[in-house]
């Protein structure tokens, strides 16, 4: 940890309460002036700090600043032996978490955050709007699932976990749109992007990538992405005072309870619970499939294996288990 790092994480851990320069200086051993110019460099990297005269510094509760060093030392007090990577901007975390294992080995299970993504993407190579300072863009590299026998149910946790925290965190209640995308009042905040690494020999899976983008104050969408939203606006959050960090300490901890004993899930709970929170289940979609014209259908139900079932208007039952639905405009 840098001086700068330090000196951010003193602050974040002390929000409340203003830190003098002397303190922190003779804490680093610099001089107070050499403090200075940090504060002044943190300043100008768009972060908010009070400076009060015989007082000393403190975040402003306009800022929400994602700490490496914060979500780190809370997984640890919980037991969780996660290597963590923060990085200003990637292009993705799924891609950099890729990057990463092809150039070091991942022994233990990691998390990549980034406070901003140039080329954030989703499935069938949607684009994910990830602009800086109020997203949460994340991905984790898991190595326990070299057995997997079906990936729909990684999906289908990741999405209940998200849910589940939300919930926790906050008392909001939110839906799932099969199989990853989770609304809020009508409007798209979280997508996830399930990718593996496989052995081209024995076809098992070598390490699990699962990534998840999260609208948490975002605003000013692009017009093509009219059904998006977030999970706060600027004014609910500063009323809240929920952080990011506290989001992504909050969703790891909700998907360690169930990767830990995934193997053991009660499936069919799962699915009940999977299902209770369904946003398309009794309605019209639109069904897109890889090299076929979109379709209407009724989404009927979600099956053991996590299945979209749909009944097209030819009264033909169809079982999805991938392709795109979109809940059909009155």
């Amino acid at each position: 940890m840098n001086n700068k790092e330090y000196i951010i994480f003193q602050l974040q851990n002390n929000s409340e309460t203003f830190i003098s320069g002397e303190d922190l200086a003779k804490a680093l051993n610099i001089s107070r002036a050499a403090i200075s110019k940090i504060i002044k460099e943190i300043k100008n990297e768009g972060i908010v700090i009070e400076s009060v005269p015989n007082k000393g510094y403190k975040l402003s509760n306009t800022n929400d600043l994602i700490s490496r060093d914060i979500i780190k030392n809370s997984l640890q007090k919980n037991g969780f032996n996660l290597d963590v990577y923060f990085h200003k901007i990637v292009n993705s975390t799924n891609l950099e978490a890729k990057r990463l294992i092809l150039n070091s080995s991942i022994p233990n299970p990691s998390l990549i955050i980034a406070n901003e993504q140039s080329q954030g993407k989703g499935r069938f190579g949607k684009i994910f709007f990830s602009p800086k300072n109020s997203g949460i863009y994340f991905s984790i590299i898991e190595n326990s699932f070299t057995n997997l026998k079906n990936s729909t149910f990684i999906t289908i946790c990741t999405a209940l976990a998200i849910t589940r925290a939300i919930e926790k965190l906050t008392g909001f209640s939110t839906q799932i749109k099969w199989v990853n995308d989770i609304f809020f009042n009508g409007k798209k905040i979280c997508g996830i992007l399930t990718e593996a690494i496989t052995n081209f020999e024995t076809g098992e899976i070598e390490k699990l990538i699962i990534g998840i983008g999260i609208n948490f104050s975002t605003i000013d969408f692009p017009k093509e992405l009219e059904s998006a939203g977030s999970l706060f606006s600027p004014l609910s959050l500063n009323s809240n005072k929920i952080t990011r960090n506290d989001l992504i300490i909050n969703i790891v901890t909700e998907l360690d309870l169930f990767f830990k004993n995934f193997n053991s899930l009660n499936y069919r709970e799962i699915i009940e619970e999977y299902k209770s929170k369904s946003n398309i289940l009794g309605k019209e979609v639109l069904v897109t499939l890889p090299n076929t014209p979109p379709f209407s259908a009724i989404a009927v139900d979600i099956d053991e294996f996590g299945h979209l079932i749909i009944k097209k208007e030819s009264n033909e039952i169809l079982s999805l288990n991938y392709g795109e639905v979109s809940i059909k405009k009155i």
